[in-house]
């Protein structure tokens, strides 16, 4: 599918509504999403979207079940509305993952890369998780648990291609990353801290520099998005179109309210000097 029917619109159109202009009212405030009582839960269930020959095994058929703590983990413990948002874009548009090698950037509990590795048609090729190293306990507890409630992880373990890596914004990719470039990078609820836009950035454009034989740089970057201070948050884009065409889905309506945007980021012609 082409990418101009997925992502129809212009990266600047989310910022262009009354409430992307100034501080919003709070009639015009997007809904939280996950309020307290959700973010501590100890966990929560993730609805499994499968297409024709995708299955997963075990009591939880239908869903993935991943574990938070709020407490220990902080904000990376939860699994906040873009996270959702994303596995269902993922699942409306499996061609984008399907066989394809996928890296996740911030992955804090892994719910988005687990749940479209189980749910795309055909699977995941390769799948890292990545985040700070005092996440990745967290990240890894979930790799285990749901491995044991679904064949297909338990299928990517045994091929050693589903891993969880330590990997702080801004820093040399680790050898493992380069020798095995991804397809896809994944980038759920990335852009609340304004301090580390340039690292991400960074990272972005490092894991996206490679080049096909017939010169293209194909890696795609999808970021699941919540708007919530649009001035600030616009400045990582306009930081972003300068090595990169960004373009926006159309997401459902749940997401639309509250303020959640899925964006693709390929490489431009444009190199970093």
């Amino acid at each position: 599918m082409a990418s101009s029917v997925v992502f129809p619109l212009h990266w600047t159109s989310i910022f262009q509504s009354p409430s992307a202009a100034s501080a919003p009212s709070a009639a015009e405030q997007p809904r939280l999403g996950v309020d307290f009582v959700q973010a501590s839960a100890p966990e929560v269930s993730i609805p499994l979207v499968f297409s024709s020959s995708a299955a997963a095994e075990g009591p939880d058929a239908d869903v993935v079940t991943i574990r938070q703590n709020l407490s220990t983990f902080g904000i990376a413990g939860v699994v906040w509305d873009c996270a959702r948002a994303l596995v269902a874009f993922g699942q409306r548009q499996p061609s984008l993952l399907a066989h394809k090698r996928v890296l996740e950037l911030g992955a804090g509990t892994g719910a988005v890369g687990l749940a479209l590795a189980l749910s795309v048609d055909g699977g995941l090729a390769s799948l890292v998780l990545t985040d700070l190293e005092a996440v990745v306990p967290l990240t890894a507890d979930n790799v285990r648990s749901t491995a044991l409630c679904h064949a297909r992880l338990r299928d990517l373990l045994a091929r050693n291609a589903l891993t969880t890596l330590s990997f702080c914004w801004g820093d040399a990719l680790p050898q493992c990353v380069v020798d095995a470039t991804a397809d896809v990078v994944l980038c759920s609820d990335c852009l609340y801290e304004p301090s580390q836009y340039a690292n991400l950035l960074a990272s972005l454009l490092a894991l996206t520099n490679w080049q096909a034989d017939d010169g293209t740089r194909p890696v795609i970057v999808l970021i699941a998005y919540k708007q919530r201070m649009p001035v600030r948050e616009r400045a990582f884009f306009e930081s972003a179109v300068a090595f990169f065409d960004v373009a926006v889905a159309r997401v459902d309506s749940a997401a639309s309210r509250d303020g959640v945007f899925v964006c693709q980021l390929t490489r431009s012609s444009a190199l970093p000097t």
